[in-house]
């Protein structure tokens, strides 16, 4: 997801912990940084991710407007900020996980010519 890669979806949740319990209320992440990177892929599995993304400019970190939890913020065109649900994005991912092709290696055999040398 993104420019990172994880063994598993319990690896990506704790890394979006991490990166919420790591930044200061009104934190931007920085565009051109792997965490902005991760959780712009991330909202793509949002169930509303397409219209959420419309006029996207930033993303911030902050308290939730429903209570002391945090979460991000999307900083849209015209100063709009929308929080949106990592959990909603998490779960998504779990259901349908990206997988990365990895190719199988193939044992080594020596080849006739090496085997005759000997």
């Amino acid at each position: 997801i993104g420019t990172s890669h994880f063994n598993n979806v319990a690896m990506l949740r704790g890394r979006v912990k991490e990166i919420l319990n790591s930044r200061s209320d009104g934190e931007v992440l920085k565009p051109d940084g792997s965490d902005f990177k991760l959780i712009k892929c991330l909202l793509e599995f949002h169930p509303s991710g397409k219209e959420k993304f419309e006029g996207l400019v930033g993303i911030k970190v902050a308290k939730s407007s429903q209570g002391d939890s945090r979460c991000f913020y999307m900083m849209k065109e015209g100063g709009v900020e929308e929080d949106f649900s990592a959990k909603k994005c998490l779960d998504a991912v779990e259901l349908n996980p990206p997988y990365v092709q990895v190719e199988e290696k193939k044992p080594h055999v020596p080849s006739a010519a090496a085997a005759t040398a000997a």
